[in-house]
């Protein structure tokens, strides 16, 4: 069994109580940073030696700031590098004010069954948005931070 974290550093702000690197989002930025995770990941393919990768975390940052074309290209051009027809966990952070219910079902679809969702304050869900997550097979794991 092998694991993969990737680490996505774009926030809208930083956090006073993150210590992991992070910088501000730039489309860009994020397009090449995607590139330079695949070419990466290529490098490093050995060193889970053909193990089947049966859990992916996708931390950050923010990873929620990735569009859907680059999140959808980062998560194919994983599965083309590494085996991962035995995911069984597949996590990734998202922030409240990028999500919306298209983007909860396009996270589905690409094979994220695990949300963990940082709570920036109060976060108030509307009857349609959690009627969609109760019924989106994802698991939501909230945490409450603080931020500048």
């Amino acid at each position: 069994m092998a694991g993969l974290y990737v680490h996505i550093p774009f926030c809208q702000s930083k956090c006073i109580y993150c210590d992991f690197y992070s910088m501000p989002h730039r489309l860009h930025q994020a397009s090449e940073y995607v590139d330079a995770l695949l070419i990466e990941a290529e490098a490093r393919r050995e060193e889970v030696k053909g193990e089947p990768i049966t859990t992916v975390y996708v931390g950050g940052g923010t990873p929620s700031l990735l569009s859907e074309m680059l999140m959808e290209k980062l998560v194919t051009g994983l599965g083309r590098i590494f085996d991962m027809s035995r995911v069984e966990e597949f996590t990734i952070e998202v922030n409240p004010d990028d999500v919306h219910v298209d983007y909860i079902r396009f996270l589905r679809s690409i094979g994220v069954n695990r949300v963990r969702e940082f709570v920036t304050l109060v976060v108030k869900i509307s009857d349609i948005f959690l009627n969609e997550l109760l019924h989106s097979s994802l698991f939501f794991t909230i945490f409450v931070r603080k931020c500048t």
